[in-house]
């Protein structure tokens, strides 16, 4: 499941379709057994984001519920030179920006190059400092 799951991120992230990639780790959810080579599989999306130009997701909702996999994520943007998008995943206005100070912690810890930020598909990339 892990497998074709990023996977198929890489085909959505290579179709051109996209600016940013959401809930990289997400696949979290009921599926909690997570594979040896889960490395691997992250360094591959974001090598493929990197080349490609597009962001991944690091969302502020996951750094709370799967931490580790939050930072293994930003361990692989930070090695592939891949930039991030920061996301709430808000479903309430009390939500709003909830732990995206956490996340671009985890970023920049990571050596990730940026947070993408967007106006009509114009991609700019904000230094984390």
């Amino acid at each position: 499941l892990w497998k074709r799951y990023y996977a198929l991120s890489v085909a959505a992230i290579k179709s051109g379709a996209f600016d940013a990639l959401s809930h990289p780790v997400r696949n979290m959810i009921g599926n909690p057994y997570v594979p040896d080579d889960v490395g691997d599989l992250l360094d591959t999306v974001a090598e493929s984001a990197a080349r490609n130009g597009v962001a991944l997701e690091l969302n502020g909702e996951d750094t709370h519920r799967w931490p580790e996999m939050v930072t293994a994520l930003a361990q692989a943007c930070g090695r592939a030179g891949c930039a991030v998008s920061l996301g709430s995943d808000a479903h309430r206005p009390e939500s709003v920006a909830q732990s995206l100070r956490t996340a671009s912690f985890i970023a920049a810890e990571a050596g990730v190059p940026g947070v993408v930020s967007f106006q009509r598909r114009d991609r700019r990339i904000l230094a984390f400092d």
